[in-house]
């Protein structure tokens, strides 16, 4: 059980939690007042990460567990057992958005390309550009400048930079 909100403690809603084991040993979503609940059925050895996918305008929250028996080895303090799981609130602070399509030299959309975003943070993101038209999204990003990029096999693509703004999608 548990609760994801903002920064300002307001609920947010639709955000999907889950955890990162090999397979989606466990998923839910939040509902309208932030709140989820989460059981685990049966419990793996080793270690796994709980993720938390909210909207594009608020970031991406990760945290790491070990299953119970497994070796603890100081980087993941939460040790987890069968049944349901109390994670508290989740704070989630704002991010920003990007969104654009990839277009080929005589202006046809790029299938089967891929868009890489570096925000200021070092950080790489990559997409694929999966939409017939060549429409890419890229959300959970920090406010500040980014370079797009478009990627893709005997292609070169002009990078673009942009500035990211909290709560907003840049085109």
């Amino acid at each position: 059980i548990g609760r994801v909100v903002d920064d300002q403690q307001q609920p947010i809603s639709g955000a999907e939690i889950g955890f990162d084991y090999p397979d989606d040993l466990a998923s839910t979503t939040s509902g309208g007042d932030g709140r989820f609940r989460l059981t685990l059925d049966s419990v793996p050895e080793g270690d796994a990460a709980l993720v938390v996918t909210p909207d594009l305008y608020h970031q991406l929250a990760q945290v790491d567990f070990d299953f119970e028996g497994s070796e603890q080895n100081g980087d993941s303090p939460l040790a987890l057992r069968p049944g349901t799981i109390d994670l508290g609130t989740l704070v989630l602070g704002p991010a920003g958005a990007v969104q654009g399509r990839v277009l080929d030299p005589e202006r046809r959309p790029l299938l089967g390309g891929r868009v890489r975003v570096e925000p200021a943070d070092g950080d790489h993101l990559y997409v694929d550009v999966v939409e017939e038209d060549g429409h890419f999204v890229v959300g959970h990003l920090a406010a500040g400048t980014a370079e797009i990029e478009g990627l893709k096999d005997n292609y070169r693509i002009t990078k673009v930079e942009v500035e990211i703004q909290l709560l907003r999608t840049v085109e």
